[in-house]
């Protein structure tokens, strides 16, 4: 077998691995509405979380934002609120932290609620490689994970 077919083949493998690692590390509920409630299913569609919630986002990093009266929190699996909701606004886990929205600037909380990263941007992204691309005042910036979790 010539060397660029072998090279083929191992990266084929190496992807296949990684997809297959991250799709372990997913969990295997996702959102579903009900008469104008949101719970969570599971890959044989039953009912694991009863519809409860004003709204809700997928699991990440075993966490998943949910909605109850106008503001934002966090449940786990089991369907208990482990962040209780009070964010505007919220978003998955990334890095162990999660963007929230307050008074309309964008902060970061990890996964018990704490505010590591106080709201004060206009807008953030998620963090992705330790970095986010931050808004202040119509000025763009980027912030490291590392300047406030290693401190």
């Amino acid at each position: 077998m010539p060397l660029d077919n072998r090279v083929k083949i191992l990266w084929i493998v190496i992807i296949g691995m990684c997809s297959l690692i991250c799709a372990c590390n997913q969990s295997d509920l996702t959102p579903v509405e009900q008469n104008g409630k949101w719970g969570y299913v599971n890959s044989k569609k039953e009912i694991v979380i009863p519809p409860k919630f004003d709204d809700a986002l997928p699991f990440s990093e075993k966490l998943a934002a949910i909605k109850m009266r106008d503001k934002w929190g966090y449940i786990d699996g089991k369907g208990r609120v482990i962040i209780v909701p009070n964010f505007d606004d919220a978003y998955d886990f990334s890095q162990e932290l999660a963007r929230v929205m307050v008074d309309k600037k964008y902060g970061f909380i990890d996964k018990t609620g704490k505010v590591i990263i106080k709201p004060q941007f206009d807008w953030a992204s998620d963090f992705s490689d330790g970095v986010a691309h931050v808004f202040v005042e119509g000025k763009q910036s980027y912030i490291e994970l590392d300047q406030y979790i290693y401190k």
